[in-house]
């Protein structure tokens, strides 16, 4: 046990200076002109028919939560168009959108050029719309070549991610100006290299530290693979920003007056995720100021030595994309691994997924990254649970970050993930997450509950307009109840009855029966007009018991 003492109090001592507290005031700001508002499109969750890393991990009994794969997922591959016309509809000016790196080099230097001409024509009609898109080259998945040499573990993977990077930049640099070459490295490797729940399932601390090293040599050959390549500028600023997006949660201790508790909060803080987007902002993980020079002889300190403020004119990120998680609360426990018992406090709303909702968090989360020279963004999700109320908890989130924009910080755009309830990696599709809800037998989009209160924060007014119920925008009027999950229906090979609105499909409008004790007889011949001058119907979501207000002193 002396082992885990003295690692505990190394990295107290190397993070403490890195986290600082994270407070601030009332006030709040306004949208800056040009904010960018958005869902985000998670390749693997969303695309349907993918063969690399995640297909051979989900074949596993047991692997996946729900005991599904992702099979043809939403089908946004062949769906696009339908989808961008949905994001016009809920008000989007900007998406983040993942890029499948098995679809674009299946083998190692061979390149689809099919793959290479639809991912063009999706960021075309983007463009055509208005729609800025945000491209992410790896989203947690890899080719299975690239697995089957080591994956994350193997410096090979750096060049070839590098060469990967070039010819996205090449092919794409005339229609994108902002490039994400790694969502969540570190949130990424906890799973599939400490929990065992993402592939390639380890409990191995010497392999994760391995692969958050590669991961930050990937980053920087990404960058400047783009840098070198894009040099189209689309947007009429600069040809390419490659940023990061690194997952955070807000961290306090559960007793503030508590020393081991402030200190491992902090510590938990820091080793997260600060510590590698520092590595990024201060230019790299081991070159960092110069030591300064101290008295000479043995048992001698240093004296009156100033620490030297932080550099960031070496960083190799331009943005940094916030992808929040709730709050977490540290309480030191002598029984517990590393001491560290994390505590869900009473009162506290939970997500499906477990995420403990608390968005005062993030404007002091956010007010705590000011101090990078690079702009911000947002994102943020919630799984569907019976105690969620996604309107509210949309609100509450914009609440904050206008909040952190009255403090001066540089917030650029905020984002939600998902547009699509769509495969959730090792949770299945049990979490849906979405804005629509998608019935997978025949790929029908519906309205999720939260949707309208998107469109109320991306486009102001409009509440007074509501969005057409469960149809594509421009189509066929649907169910007004089609956000109730019980009209969604799970995957055809899931063994239970398929129930569903009458809409839209690819097929044409139909109509299926759904499993309730009377039919609803519908009509689809409603013109638009009186579509949008139908009263809405309240969104059924119960709401969720606040946490207690957070005082200044307690967060960290």
């Amino acid at each position: 046990m002396r082992w885990y003492r003295f690692v505990l109090m190394l990295a107290m001592a190397v993070l403490l200076p890195i986290v600082p507290l994270q407070a601030g005031g009332p006030s709040e700001g306004s949208i800056p002109p040009g904010f960018w508002w958005g869902t985000v499109l998670s390749t693997h969750s969303v695309e349907g028919g993918h063969q690399n890393n995640w297909t051979a991990w989900e074949a596993v009994p047991g692997h996946i939560a729900d005991g599904r794969i992702s099979g043809m997922a939403c089908n946004h591959w062949e769906l696009f168009s339908e989808d961008q016309k949905w994001m016009k509809e809920l008000g989007q000016n900007a998406v983040i959108v993942s890029l499948e790196w098995s679809r674009i080099e299946p083998q190692p230097r061979q390149y689809d050029q099919a793959a290479i001409d639809h991912y063009r024509s999706m960021l075309k009609s983007l463009r055509s719309q208005g729609i800025e898109p945000v491209v992410v080259l790896w989203d947690r998945t890899l080719p299975a070549w690239v697995a089957s040499y080591g994956g994350l573990e193997a410096p090979a993977i750096i060049l070839d991610f590098a060469d990967y990077s070039k010819v996205v930049a090449k092919n794409f640099g005339d229609l994108v100006d902002v490039f994400v070459p790694l969502r969540d490295p570190v949130g990424a490797v906890d799973k599939a290299y400490k929990l065992n729940i993402n592939p390639p399932g380890k409990c191995d601390l010497a392999a994760c530290a391995k692969s958050l090293v590669v991961l930050l040599a990937m980053h920087r050959g990404a960058r400047e693979a783009i840098l070198a390549n894009d040099l189209t500028a689309v947007s009429g600023k600069k040809p390419a920003e490659v940023g990061i997006i690194a997952g955070m949660r807000f961290t306090r201790p559960n007793r503030p007056d508590n020393p081991m508790d402030v200190g491992l909060a902090r510590a938990n803080a820091g080793i997260s995720s600060f510590a590698f987007v520092d590595a990024l902002l201060k230019g790299d993980l081991a070159l960092g100021t110069p030591p300064q020079p101290g008295p000479k002889g043995f048992g001698k300190l240093p004296t009156n030595q100033q620490p030297t403020p932080p550099n960031y004119d070496h960083r190799v990120a331009d943005f940094i994309v916030v992808q929040y998680e709730g709050l977490e609360e540290i309480r030191f426990n002598l029984l517990m691994p590393l001491f560290t018992e994390k505590v869900i406090p009473p009162g506290a709303s939970l997500d499906g997924a477990g995420q403990v909702i608390f968005a005062d968090g993030l404007s002091a989360l956010l007010a705590s990254l000011a101090r990078y020279p690079v702009p911000l963004m947002v994102m943020v999700t919630a799984a569907d649970s019976g105690a969620l109320d996604r309107g509210a908890f949309l609100k509450s989130h914009a609440q904050a970050v206008k909040k952190a924009l009255g403090q001066g910080v540089n917030i650029r755009g905020f984002f939600y993930d998902s547009l699509l309830c769509g495969f959730d990696y090792e949770r299945g599709f049990a979490t849906q997450r979405g804005l629509l809800r998608v019935n997978y037998p025949v790929q029908e989009r519906s309205l999720a509950p939260g949707a309208d209160a998107f469109k109320a924060l991306a486009i102001p007014g409009a509440e007074d307009d509501s969005l057409p119920p469960t149809s594509v925008p421009g189509g066929t009027a649907g169910d007004s109840s089609a956000g109730d999950p019980a009209l969604i229906a799970p995957p055809a090979d899931s063994g239970r009855d398929v129930g569903m609105s009458a809409g839209h499909t690819p097929n044409g409008p139909v109509a299926v029966k759904k499993p309730a004790k009377k039919t609803v007889t519908k009509t689809t011949s409603e013109p638009p007009a009186a579509r949008k001058n139908r009263p809405k119907k309240p969104t059924k979501a119960s709401a969720a018991v606040p946490l207690p207000p957070m005082k200044p002193s307690e967060a960290y």
